[in-house]
Parts: C-alpha cells; sequence; structure tokens
C-alpha cells in the first residue's frame, strides 16, 4: 500500500481490495474491520484446535505473500465456554505463542469468557461519568438546554453503543447505567438537594429510562434482521402459524426454553 498516502478516500477501498481474499480457504469464520482481523471456529475436540491451528498458518502464509504482518504481541486467544476444563491448545503465530485471556476487547466492546457485561458496563459507565464530570467542569452556564445538549452529544453516546450486544437484564446494572442519566438531569437543571426528585427532573427534560432506549434499539435491530436489511441470520424458528390467534400472528418466532440466563436473555430472545 506505499505511494498512497493516509487519510486519503482512495485509501480505505484499496486496503479493502488488498485484504479482501483473506479468508479464501479458512475452515474458520473471519471478521474483518479495517485493519482488526477476528477468526473463530467452534473447538470441540484437538481435531478442532488443530484445524483453528492450521487457519492460523494459512493467515501467515497469506501475509508472507502479499507482504503484509500479523502482530503476534496484539494477538490473543479467548475461550468462550462453560465448561470447567475447556480445551487448551498453545496457539501460535510464527512461533509465538498466543496469550490466552479472560477478556478482550473487540471494535469498543468487551466480550468475556463467559459472556457476561458487567466489565463492559463498568467500563462505559466510568467513561461516562468521566465525561460528564468534563462538561460539569467547562460548561459554566445556566442555560438548561445547552447542558441538555452536551450530555446528549458526549456523555449517552458512550452508554448507547452497539447497547443490542450488552443490554444487560440484571436490576444492578441497569441501575448503574441509569444512575449516569441521572447525575446528568441534576446537573441539567442545577438541582443537587437531597430533596429534589430526579424522576421529576428526568420527566421535565423529557429524558426517558435508558433501558427503554435499548429496548426500542433491540426491537429495531430484530426488525432488520427479520427482514434481511442487514447481515445477520436470524437465530429463531418462526412457527408459520396458518393464521393468527389472538395472541400470536403469522409472524411469531419460537422461543427455545433454556437454563442458561446469557442464552435465554440474548437480544433476540427478550425482544
Amino acid at each position: 500500500m506505499s505511494l498512497v498516502p493516509q487519510g486519503s478516500v482512495l485509501g480505505p477501498c484499496l486496503f479493502l481490495f488488498y485484504t479482501n481474499d483473506i479468508a479464501v480457504g479458512l475452515s474458520s469464520t473471519v471478521r474483518l474491520f479495517a485493519d482488526d482481523t477476528l477468526l473463530y471456529l467452534t473447538v470441540q475436540n484437538n481435531n478442532d484446535a488443530e484445524l483453528l491451528q492450521h487457519d492460523l498458518d494459512m493467515l501467515c502464509q497469506w501475509e508472507a505473500t502479499w507482504l503484509m504482518e500479523f502482530h503476534p504481541d496484539k494477538c490473543e486467544v479467548i475461550s468462550v465456554t462453560r465448561k470447567k476444563n475447556p480445551i487448551s491448545y498453545p496457539y501460535h503465530i510464527h512461533g509465538h505463542h498466543l496469550k490466552h485471556v479472560n477478556y478482550v476487547k473487540y471494535l469498543g466492546v468487551h466480550i468475556t469468557s463467559d459472556l457476561r457485561w458487567d466489565k463492559h458496563i463498568d467500563n462505559i459507565c466510568s467513561r461516562a461519568n468521566s465525561s460528564l464530570g468534563f462538561i460539569r467542569r467547562n460548561v459554566n452556564i445556566g442555560n438548561p438546554r445547552v447542558k441538555g445538549l452536551a450530555y446528549q452529544s458526549y456523555v449517552r453516546p458512550v452508554l448507547e453503543y452497539s447497547p443490542t450486544v450488552w443490554d444487560p437484564y440484571t436490576v444492578g446494572s441497569i441501575k448503574k447505567i441509569e444512575s449516569v442519566q441521572r447525575r446528568a438531569a441534576r446537573f441539567t437543571l442545577g438541582r443537587y438537594r437531597r430533596t429534589s426528585s430526579v424522576n421529576a427532573m428526568l420527566t421535565r427534560l423529557n429524558w426517558e429510562p435508558l433501558a427503554s432506549r435499548r429496548h426500542a434499539a433491540r426491537l429495531l435491530m430484530f426488525y432488520k434482521i427479520h427482514y434481511g436489511l442487514v447481515a445477520t441470520p436470524m437465530p429463531l424458528d418462526i412457527k408459520l402459524h396458518p393464521l393468527p390467534t389472538r395472541v400470536e400472528n403469522s409472524l411469531a418466532y419460537h422461543i427455545p426454553p433454556s437454563s442458561c440466563d446469557y442464552h435465554l436473555y440474548f437480544p433476540p430472545h427478550c425482544s
């Protein structure tokens, strides 16, 4: 990619053309976003683990052919499983053993090995509170409208990045996220007394609960998946009722029972 100025309009397109064949011949699934590469495979035995390592070797061959280079120090391995003794395999790139971790950050979302979102929620709440503190220190005006716009522009987007993936179902996590908006409401209206009702402030500002906004985002994503507007397969099976009933319509989906919370509360199930 030499002689292409960084930041040019043509640069990203040329990079995509250059790396478009990276997944050819691989048994694993590859996800690409800019220069981030994610490789994953269901590993049920050592043969599957060896197959995954074979795909890593093929990626090394690809980079050698096209004069690209992966950085082993930036590559990590995470096993998403409920097994007490998961399969452990020494994956490597260029002879460098890849580090096994309990969580990774992928495209701004923290993914843990047990698929719980506590770490991600703690992270975004910390960042959102820091942004809110920055606004409180620098927006020294009494106009509630300007303060509200500052919150909606710089703080709330941090709390609402990719919510259809990590939307929590536990009361503690929901309250932790809502507490950021409640502090923002006090700042916006300048009411810090204990006797002041935050619920009344939210009503006056016409700010709906963040949980309701995440629910609406889930429904919107479900609509897009159902009608094929996004490249995401529907994980549920449609019931295909010949005629609508009093409680279900012809487009009702079958919700399979599950004893695992992270499966039972998977966004399409609870939309």
